[in-house]
């Protein structure tokens, strides 16, 4: 009976032992899986680990025309439960035939909504803030030197390196009944040489928002009342559309 159960013990021991073995290679072969990412692929957000794919879940993936091609991106930062201990944060940007071509030490979901990158891909943009009205901050590429930022409310639209974009003024609209109560005005920024022009400007009567920007047109919607008291009340706001030919 004794003998039985020292056999029973060491059959037991065997197995345990057999078990973690199996688990043990089980997990260098996941540890070696991990550290041996080869690739990643735009569509469908993946990584290729040892030519498997595996989803990278929680990101979204933008698109960008740089230099006369579709480029593609996805923001995979610190705060990406799915981002493995030993991937770079940033911004994983691909070309046309999404091939990963670089990763951007910019870009964080968390502080960020996204980035912008200019036409002939010499700057981008990140945007940031958490209000109708945000700020871009312009770094060139792929120098990473800080260039200007901008305060924008709507969409931005580009011409090569230069910006174009709604802004707001430091002046309150006084009385008005909206959170959004900033004259607002339309300006541009050449990242080039960081200088900025005025394109279409307020006054105390109107206001004015870049709708569109098409065939070096300037789409403006203007906001405007009859007198200064009427921007106390909504109901009287009027609107018109004024088209502006760029120069």
């Amino acid at each position: 009976m004794k003998k039985n159960v020292i056999g029973l013990l060491i059959l037991l021991l065997i197995n345990v032992l057999q078990y973690a073995e199996e688990n043990n290679n089980l997990f260098n072969e996941i540890q070696y899986k991990i550290v041996s990412v080869n690739d990643y692929r735009i569509l469908g957000a993946v990584r290729i680990i040892d030519n498997i794919e595996y989803p990278i879940t929680g990101i979204k993936i933008e698109g960008s025309y740089i230099n006369g091609f579709w480029h593609y991106y996805f923001i995979l930062d610190e705060y990406n439960q799915s981002r493995l201990e030993q991937e770079q944060p940033g911004t994983y940007l691909f070309n046309y035939m999404e091939e990963l071509i670089d990763i951007i030490p910019f870009g964080s979901t968390m502080e960020s909504a996204g980035i912008f990158f200019s036409p002939t891909g010499n700057y981008f943009g990140i945007d940031s803030g958490t209000w109708i009205v945000r700020n871009l901050h312009f770094y060139s590429y792929p120098e990473y030197e800080y260039i200007d930022s901008i305060t924008y409310f709507g969409n931005i639209f580009w011409i090569n390196d230069t910006v174009i974009y709604t802004t707001v003024g430091n002046e309150h609209i006084q009385g008005s009944p909206v959170d959004n109560d900033y004259y607002h005005f339309i300006e541009e920024l050449d990242l080039r040489t960081n200088e900025r022009r005025i394109l279409f400007n307020h006054t105390k009567l109107t206001s004015v928002v870049l709708h569109d920007f098409i065939h070096n047109t300037l789409i403006i919607n203007i906001q405007y009342v009859d007198s200064i008291t009427d921007w106390h009340d909504y109901s009287k706001y009027k609107y018109r559309i004024e088209l502006l030919n760029y120069e």
